[in-house]
């Protein structure tokens, strides 16, 4: 019996040191790309706005003492544009990100505010910024491994820690300065506090923390819906230890929070903007049928011509790595499929 206990010691103290140099891989490859690529459009428009400049707006709110960007009418030096991606002395205030939010975006300002903070501590670097977003990818790692564990048992966890850090979209995103890695840590959290409330029951703590992360993600971006829905569905047909009355007062809280800045967002989304209606250009060459293969294959090849340096080789490779882990995937629900049958006879 000792003999046992020690093996199981020992292969748990295995399993620990291996999980820990994954992480510690998938640290090294967010940290030492994070200098390899230049910000795009995108991600300077995010500095912008959590330095308080308001960048897409109408000319008739433009207001240049807060920090909005008026066209010159003549040539400026380079130095008076960058002035819109630093802070300000004094620093401009929280509302002052959240106005530029509600004039520029179509988002949400959790993450600006975020954003906002951590670049009055380390500053507005290339490096700094992307390393915001690593940090907050990184703290996914172990809600990851605890959500495998508990819905597919611990053989699970090792190849699900894998995959995420050395999958290349998840490298990618996880160093945009975007929003998408904090989404990413609202929809997990929120995630493993439904698992936990439905294994547990109802405990303060846990119910907290599901209304945190509920709200914190529907400040994150608005297709959180998508996934909140169906974390809610799930505990809807499966509650457990859940009750209806926890679960709907969870819910209730949640939209208690989001109130303020939703009954804002119809007035946002209505707003001119400089690229209004780019949703509605037709790309170059579109086809559809190419489109939705990208769109289901660029997952696991890791392939876009757009964001980075595409390799041929190396995208064929990842989809024939991705074909044989569905086909063992497949072969062993099969065999799992045919033992419920032999229970069933």
């Amino acid at each position: 019996m000792n003999e046992f206990v020690k093996r199981r010691e020992r292969h748990k103290a295995q399993q620990l040191w291996l999980l820990l140099a994954i992480f510690a891989l998938a640290a090294l490859l967010r940290i030492g790309l994070s200098g390899q690529q230049c910000l795009w459009a995108d991600e300077v428009f995010s500095l912008a706005v959590a330095t308080g400049h308001s960048l897409e707006h109408s000319v008739t709110v433009a207001d240049p003492a807060r920090g909005d960007f008026v066209e010159p009418d003549r040539p400026l030096p380079a130095e008076e544009f960058r002035r819109y991606l630093k802070h300000e002395s004094p620093l401009a205030s929280p509302a002052r990100v959240v106005r530029a939010v509600l004039l520029s975006d179509t988002s949400p300002p959790l993450y600006y505010l975020l954003l906002y903070g951590w670049t009055i501590v380390f500053g507005t670097s290339d490096i700094a910024l992307r390393l915001f977003s690593a940090t907050i990818a990184l703290a996914c790692f172990p809600l990851l491994a605890a959500i495998a564990r508990r819905t597919a048992g611990k053989r699970a966890v090792l190849p699900t820690c894998v995959l995420f850090a050395l999958s290349p979209l998840a490298i990618y995103y996880s160093m945009e300065v975007r929003m998408y890695s904090l989404l990413w840590l609202c929809v997990l959290t929120t995630t493993w506090a439904s698992l936990m409330l439905t294994q547990r029951g109802g405990k303060v703590g846990l119910y907290a923390l599901w209304i945190l992360a509920s709200a914190a993600g529907f400040l994150t971006h608005y297709f959180f819906i998508f996934p909140w829905l169906a974390i809610v569905a799930l505990l809807v047909i499966r509650p457990a230890k859940l009750t209806w009355l926890g679960l709907v007062s969870c819910v209730l809280l949640t939209a208690i929070i989001l109130l303020p800045w939703y009954i804002r967002v119809p007035e946002s989304l209505d707003s001119w903007r400089i690229t209004q209606g780019w949703l509605n250009w037709r790309p170059t060459h579109f086809d559809r049928l190419t489109a939705f293969l990208k769109l289901v294959l660029q997952p696991f090849s890791g392939q876009e011509q757009h964001l980075w340096p595409g390799n041929r080789t190396s995208s064929i490779g990842a989809l024939l790595l991705f074909a044989l882990v569905f086909v063992a995937m497949v072969w062993r629900l099969r065999l799992r499929l045919f033992a419920w049958r032999a229970v069933l006879q």
